[in-house]
């Protein structure tokens, strides 16, 4: 499956000015949808923070800027940076120089009046590297630049086959989808637990689906009660449940609880409805509001909150979980007989 990160770096006479920034801005639309599908894998992820630069005066052009893409490291290594040299003899540049983390990837020698594509291949591209570019040409000349690359999705499967995608969030590696099992990892099935009266008076590992419909297993995965959690075997081998703490350093990467609600939503109406609007899902960890189960038998929540268990104890009665809204992330402490979703950490 292909990536492409694109940006473009133009320099345009006044009187073309509309006719590309429209055409530009039909490209950002373009790249915008596609990132959004990207998230959830069903297209090339796209560089992230797509500027236009313009040059309107004679001097020679130069821009910095940080490839802010945190997916890189879902990738191979082995990127390839592709440039357009304009459109016809009168837009292509005389002469360019490219430079990613200080390193000259393309000067004046790769380019000529005849070439209009260029490609050269990158090797050691990290989300955190620099891009450099120098072009010299007249007012009115342009070049576009993207970088392609091979996906390489990053995954774990558990122990009844289920597989799931990951995403790397600063050190950490977390599921990107809810657990969905049915059977601990020592090959123990997790009673399903239907019934209201059976739901309450449980205190042993015990899992069901909301609404008590198995429909909603593919997109918001089992709801778990607590005593699962303590099992210790509720995740794949190599994987355990995220503790308190784990969340804390989670939210601690984004630089805190203000806004980092939006960075861990899944964009778009789908599942979080209408007033889903600052979600970005930056992070990939794509919190679906998949709700819970009361401990007094009751499902609620869905489409409204995410709720996940830690593996924190709190006291003899109650856990610490974790809620997603619109707006927070907030810890919480409730009783063990409660059902919430569950995202694995790797060891």
């Amino acid at each position: 499956m292909a990536l492409t990160i694109c940006l473009s770096f133009l320099m345009l006479p006044s009187c073309q000015k509309d006719d590309w920034n429209q055409l530009n801005q039909e490209s950002i639309d373009v790249m915008d949808r596609m990132a959004i599908k990207a998230l959830s894998g069903d297209a090339p992820v796209l560089y992230y923070g797509y500027r236009i630069f313009t040059r309107t005066y004679g001097k020679p052009f130069l821009e910095t800027q940080k490839i802010e893409n945190p997916n890189f490291n879902l990738f191979e290594n082995n990127f390839v940076l592709m440039i357009r040299n304009g459109n016809n003899k009168k837009t292509r540049v005389s002469s360019a120089e490219i430079r990613i983390d200080g390193v000259i990837v393309v000067d004046h020698r790769d380019f000529s009046k005849n070439i209009s594509l260029i490609s050269k291949q990158l090797t050691g591209l990290t989300a955190q590297s620099i891009l450099e570019v120098r072009l010299n040409g007249t007012p009115g000349s342009f070049i576009d630049l993207w970088i392609e690359g091979t996906l390489k999705e990053k995954i774990v499967t558990d122990i009844e086959g289920n597989i799931y995608k990951t995403v790397t969030i600063g050190t950490q590696v977390w599921m990107a989808e809810n657990l969905k099992t049915t059977t601990l990892n020592d090959g123990n099935p997790i009673p399903l637990v239907a019934d209201i009266t059976a739901w309450i008076n449980l205190t042993t590992p015990g899992y069901c689906w909301y609404d008590n419909n198995e429909a909603n297993k593919n997109t918001y995965g089992a709801l778990y009660n607590w005593y699962a959690v303590n099992t210790c075997e509720l995740c794949p081998a190599g994987w355990h449940v995220s503790s308190d703490m784990e969340w804390t350093t989670l939210i601690d990467y984004f630089g805190g609880e203000t806004g980092v609600s939006n960075k861990l939503r899944e964009v778009g109406i789908e599942h979080w409805g209408v007033n889903n609007v600052g979600a970005t899902n930056i992070s990939g960890f794509t919190a679906l509001p998949g709700g819970g189960r009361k401990a007094i038998g009751y499902f609620s929540e869905i489409g409204k909150t995410a709720r996940f268990w830690t593996s924190t104890n709190f006291d003899a009665s109650n856990a610490l979980y974790r809620m997603i809204d619109l707006i927070n992330v907030i810890a919480h402490n409730l009783e063990k007989t409660t059902g919430f979703s569950v995202r694995c950490i790797k060891d």
